[in-house]
This record gives C-alpha cells, structure tokens and sequence, in this order.
C-alpha cells in the first residue's frame, strides 16, 4: 500500500504542470454562460480549484459587477489566475 501524499507533495505536483492544466476556451464560455443566469449581478462567485482563473474570467465577462473569488492549492496556478483575472481574490 502507497504512503498517502501530503498537500505540499500534491501543490508541487500541481506546480509542475500548471501551465498545461486547461480546457479548450470553448467550454469555459459555455460554462460561465450556463451559470451566468443564476449568479446576480452584485453577487458572488466562488471558484475552488480554479486552476489558471480561466472560468472566473468568462464569468467576469458575463457579470461584470460580481465579486469573484478564486482557491487553488498550487501557488503557480494562483499566481496565473491572478493575473487572468485582475481585481478577483485569488488565495
């Protein structure tokens, strides 16, 4: 039986692909166009395990005035979803 991972072990695995870790854009627009009906205009929006922010920037585009959080366990992917996604509160 295999030792479980720790969660640094996991964000370094993470790390080391983040760059490669997306769906084609087509099905981040159609995701945030299925969910942009449900989430209010001064709503929020709460994406965990954002990956590279990709989703929360179509859903940016589609509500402009929503508040926009972002989680990852991979430092290198927050940092890239931090700078897809401008003023979101990405941790």
């Amino acid at each position: 039986m295999s030792t479980p991972l720790s969660k640094s072990e996991i964000a370094e695995g993470y790390d080391e692909i983040a760059e490669k870790l997306a769906m084609s854009p087509k099905f981040y627009r159609l995701c945030a166009t299925l969910a942009a009906p449900l989430i209010r205009q001064d709503g929020a929006v709460l994406d965990i395990g954002c990956g590279q922010g990709w989703q929360l920037a179509e859903i940016r585009k589609l509500c402009p005035s929503a508040r926009l959080f972002g989680m990852d366990i991979s430092p290198k992917l927050v940092a890239l979803a931090r700078e897809h996604v401008p003023g979101a509160q990405i941790d």
